[in-house]
């Protein structure tokens, strides 16, 4: 059997990377006050109470914390912690909305026509709405301005005015030189 791990340091980890991570608040307090609970109790009782399956009967301990306990008792790195540490504290939904817009941008690069600024103005419309979309599912109470999150509040800010600037910027900029070199061989 490996070594075991110290279950409560591996909560306060957890609770670390959740924070860093901007995960909502309650999700963190519950790591930390487990690890606390964890903490207080003696060694032997806390390996009977994994061995037996009574951990969830203490307060604020549930399915999660009881397996990640158990796993680090194991000495075992916990499932939840490798997660964490894999995405790098980031929440999964915005690296995977970054993506999305990383591969879009890509795709359309050569496929419209080129003026400045348009990559910003379009990578920031998709990001408004990639953050709108997010913080619907968040669930953390971080602030409010008019009823919706601060989060929220600047991509319905930031969302039309990229669009208008994508619009602007598409009407005022001249075509690009390389554009212009093609259309004088094609004259010629």
């Amino acid at each position: 059997m490996a070594e075991p791990r110290d279950p409560s340091g591996d909560l306060r980890r957890i609770a670390f990377l959740l924070e860093a991570a901007s995960e909502p608040t309650f999700r963190v307090r519950a790591f930390r006050s487990t690890a606390a609970t964890v903490a207080g109790l003696d060694p032997v009782d806390l390996a009977e109470r994994v061995r037996r399956g009574t951990l969830r009967d203490l307060p604020g301990i549930g399915e999660v914390m009881a397996r990640t306990v158990a796993e680090s008792l194991r000495g075992e790195e916990p499932v939840y912690l490798r997660r964490l540490e894999a995405t790098g504290g980031r929440p999964v939904a915005e690296a995977g909305a970054e993506l999305l817009i990383l591969l879009f941008l890509l795709a359309t690069e050569r496929k419209a026509r080129p003026f400045a600024g348009r990559t910003f103005w379009s990578y920031m419309f998709l990001y408004a709405v990639s953050r709108y979309i997010i913080e619907i599912y968040r669930g953390d109470p971080r602030g409010e301005l008019l009823g919706f999150s601060t989060s929220q509040f600047i991509s319905l800010v930031l969302a039309p005015l990229s669009l208008i600037m994508l619009a602007w910027l598409a009407r005022s900029t001249p075509p690009a030189p390389q554009t212009q070199r093609n259309r004088r061989r094609v004259a010629a």
